[in-house]
C-alpha cells in the first residue's frame, strides 16, 4: 500500500514538474535605442513646443476648412469608432479576471428507472412532506452561481494592460491620422490657391497682350507693321488664354476632392490671397519631436503590447487555479422554498495545467515572440523615417528659399526688359519678335516664382506632417 502511495506521489511531482515547465523569457530590444520605451512627454518639453495647426498655418479660410474636415471627415469618424472598440476590449478583459456571478432559476423532473440502485433505494425513503417517494420527483432551484479563476500569474491582468497599451496606439493612430487629414487639406487649398494666383497672372498677361497687338494693328494700318507680326501676336495670346482654361479644369478637381476631405457634397471653395509673411518657418526642436510623432509612439505602443502578450502565453503553461460556488434554495415542491431547510450550498476548487502534448502552446508562443520582433523592427523602420522625413523637408526648405531668391531677381529684371521692350518697339527701335519673347520669358519666369512659392508651401505642409501635426 506504501509502495502504491509513493508511486502516484511520484507520478503527481513529476507531472507537475513537468506542467510549470516554461520556455525562457527572449529579450528583443530595438536595434537603435538601449531599449523600445520612449521618454514620457513632459520630460522632453512637449508642452513648449507643442505643434498647432492654428498657428502653422495662419490663413483664416484654412482654418475654417481644417475645422470642418476634422469635424465631418468619414475617415477619421471611422477611426473614432475603432478607439470606442479597443476602450471596451480593456472592459472585457478587465471583467475576464474578476469573479462572475449568474443567477439561475430552473425547475424540472427525475424518474429513475425501478431496477436501477437509485429506484430501489426511492423505494424506501419517504420525501419529507410526503408519504411516499414522489414519481417522477419535481425539483425547484434558485441559485447564485459564482466562477472566479485566480489571477495567479498575472496572465489576465497582463491581457488587459496589452488591451490597454493598444488602445494608448489607437489613440496615437487617431492622433496621426488626424495629422493626414489636417495636411492633405491644407496641401489641396494650398494647390488651389497657386491656380488662383496662376488664372490671374494669365488674366494680367492676357491684358498686355491685348495692348500690344491693339498697337500693332494700328502700325499695320500705318503700314509700319505686317500680317505675321499680328498672327504671332494672336496666336501667343491665345496660347496664353488656353493656360488659363487648363488651370481651372485642374482646379475644378482639387475643389472636389476638398469637399470631399470635408465630407461636402457640394460648395464653393475659394482662396484668401497669399500672404508673403506666411512663408517663415517657425524653428522646432527636430531631434525631439522624431521620437514624440503620434506613429511613433504608436509603434512604441505595440512593441509594449506585443510583450505583454508573451507574458500571456508563457504563463498559459503554469497551473491555474479556479473557484466554483453556489448558494440558492432548492425544493420539490414549490411551497418548500420558504423554509430554511430548502438553503443549497456548493464550493468547489480545481487546478489544471497542460501536460502532455503541449505543442499547441508552444505554437501560440512562438507566434508570440515572432510578433514581438516583428513590433520591434516596425519600431525601428518607423524612427528611421521619421528621421528622414524631417531631415529631407527641413534641408529642401532651406534649398527652396534660395531657389525663390533667384527667381525672383530673375523675374524682376525680365520684367524691366518687357517694359523696356515694349518702349522701344513703340520707338520703332526693336523689333515685334523681341517684345514677344520677352512677354514670353517674363511670363514664364513669373509662373516658375508661384510654382515655387506652391512648394514651399508643400514642404511646409510636409514638415507639418513630419512632425507629427497637432
Amino acid at each position: 500500500m506504501n509502495t502504491q502511495k509513493l508511486i502516484v506521489g511520484c507520478l503527481l511531482v513529476a507531472g507537475i514538474t513537468t506542467a510549470c515547465h516554461i520556455p525562457p523569457r527572449e529579450e528583443v530590444k530595438s536595434a537603435l535605442l538601449p531599449a523600445p520605451t520612449l521618454p514620457k512627454a513632459d520630460s522632453l518639453g512637449v508642452k513648449q513646443v507643442a505643434l498647432d495647426w492654428i498657428h502653422f498655418f495662419p490663413d483664416s479660410l484654412l482654418q475654417t476648412y481644417i475645422q470642418q474636415a476634422i469635424q465631418e471627415n468619414r475617415e477619421l469618424k471611422i477611426t473614432k469608432e475603432e478607439v470606442a472598440a479597443r476602450y471596451a476590449e480593456i472592459e472585457g478583459k478587465r471583467g475576464e479576471y474578476l469573479p462572475q456571478v449568474s443567477p439561475v432559476v430552473g425547475m424540472g423532473v427525475d424518474k429513475s428507472s425501478h431496477f436501477s440502485r437509485m429506484g430501489a433505494l426511492e423505494e424506501g425513503v419517504a420525501m419529507p412532506g410526503a408519504r411516499v417517494f414522489p414519481k417522477p420527483l419535481p425539483d425547484f432551484a434558485g441559485v447564485l452561481q459564482a466562477t472566479w479563476e485566480v489571477d495567479i500569474w498575472k496572465r489576465l491582468r497582463n491581457a488587459r494592460q496589452a488591451a490597454i497599451f493598444r488602445f494608448q496606439a489607437s489613440q496615437e493612430g487617431q492622433q496621426w491620422q488626424t495629422t493626414q487629414v489636417v495636411a492633405e487639406v491644407a496641401s489641396l487649398y494650398y494647390e488651389i490657391q497657386t491656380l488662383d494666383r496662376l488664372v490671374a497672372l494669365i488674366q494680367q498677361s492676357v491684358q498686355v497682350q491685348d495692348r500690344v497687338i491693339e498697337l500693332v494693328h494700328k502700325q499695320k494700318e500705318n503700314a509700319r507693321a505686317n500680317q505675321l507680326a499680328v498672327s504671332r501676336l494672336e496666336a501667343q495670346r491665345w496660347n496664353t488664354q488656353n493656360l488659363r482654361y487648363t488651370f481651372e479644369r485642374e482646379r475644378v478637381g482639387l475643389a472636389n476632392q476638398l469637399r470631399m476631405l470635408m465630407g461636402q457634397w457640394a460648395g464653393p471653395i475659394v482662396t484668401s490671397p497669399m500672404d508673403p509673411n506666411g512663408l517663415t518657418l517657425p524653428s522646432y526642436p527636430v531631434d525631439q519631436w522624431v521620437r514624440l510623432r503620434p506613429d511613433c509612439r504608436q509603434a512604441e505602443q505595440e512593441v509594449q503590447a506585443a510583450r505583454m502578450d508573451v507574458e500571456v502565453v508563457r504563463a498559459q503553461f503554469l497551473p491555474s487555479l479556479t473557484l466554483r460556488s453556489g448558494v440558492g434554495l432548492q425544493a420539490f415542491r414549490p411551497d418548500f422554498l420558504v423554509r430554511p431547510e430548502a438553503l443549497a450550498l456548493s464550493l468547489l476548487g480545481d487546478m489544471a495545467a497542460p501536460w502532455i502534448n503541449r505543442k499547441a502552446l508552444m505554437a501560440q508562443y512562438q507566434t508570440a515572440q515572432a510578433n514581438q520582433r516583428k513590433a520591434i523592427w516596425a519600431y525601428d523602420q518607423t524612427l528611421l523615417k521619421a528621421h528622414q522625413e524631417i531631415t529631407t523637408h527641413w534641408l529642401s526648405w532651406k534649398l527652396l528659399e534660395k531657389n525663390k531668391e533667384a527667381k525672383s531677381n530673375e523675374v524682376r529684371l525680365l520684367e524691366q526688359a518687357n517694359g523696356a521692350a515694349w518702349q522701344l518697339y513703340q520707338n520703332a527701335r526693336a523689333d515685334y519678335s523681341e517684345v514677344l519673347l520677352t512677354q514670353r520669358e517674363t511670363l514664364e519666369a513669373q509662373r516658375e516664382l508661384v510654382e515655387i512659392e506652391w512648394k514651399q508651401w508643400q514642404t511646409r505642409i510636409q514638415l507639418y506632417r513630419s512632425l507629427g501635426g497637432g
